[in-house]
């Protein structure tokens, strides 16, 4: 499991998209975050698929979003959370180690994000109804991009507005705070991991 840096900061800077858009250009993408995006919208083999739990008539299984914030230079980085009605869920971020990429794995292992996760689903198949199946799209400064993945593996996706999510004006207003509450549940389990090695 990598560990998160100022995980309580990404927080932040999710809320902190509110207000003028940064004229800051985005950071070319790393290829090691692309490759991992890449492997979560790719799907499960299908061998693998018997076991898993599909929700609505298009039977979604993996939804997520992705966005931009600035980093501590001042560049735009994007960062891809990511649930399944498994209850897994992870975040990654690009960074500037040598990897090109950070994040938190295992969300799986803990209740209150594995409810999230689960939640996400629910809330993203009823805005499919809002998405279209297409290739992944690059990011636009301002907006978030919402996606969510088939059992037949047709990728849905949208492109919204930042501020309208965050306004809680566009109905993907609760898509988003499921992927919020994601990030809350590793801080939390962070500084419950920090609070006891300090008693060690």
């Amino acid at each position: 499991m990598w560990k998160i840096v100022f995980l309580l900061i990404l927080t932040m800077i999710v809320f902190a998209c509110k207000g003028k858009e940064s004229e800051t250009k985005l950071t070319p993408i790393s290829p090691m975050y692309e490759d991992i995006r890449n492997l979560w919208l790719s799907g499960l083999p299908k061998d693998q698929l018997e076991s898993v739990e599909f929700v609505g008539s298009r039977e979604i299984y993996t939804v997520g979003i992705e966005l931009v914030s600035k980093d501590i230079s001042d560049g735009k980085n994007r960062i891809f959370i990511v649930g399944s009605t498994s209850g897994d869920a992870s975040i990654y971020f690009q960074s500037k180690n040598e990897e090109g990429v950070g994040g938190y794995i295992g969300g799986q292992g803990h209740e209150n994000i594995r409810n999230s996760a689960r939640k996400m689903v629910v809330d993203a198949e009823k805005r499919l109804i809002n998405m279209h199946p297409s290739e992944f799209p690059e990011i636009k400064p301002g907006h978030m991009t919402f996606f969510a993945l088939s059992k037949d593996g047709t990728l849905y996706t949208a492109q919204i507005k930042e501020k309208e999510i965050i306004d809680n004006k566009d109905p993907f207003s609760n898509f988003f705070y499921d992927a919020n509450d994601i990030i809350t549940g590793f801080r939390v389990v962070q500084e419950k991991q920090q609070a006891e090695q300090k008693v060690q």
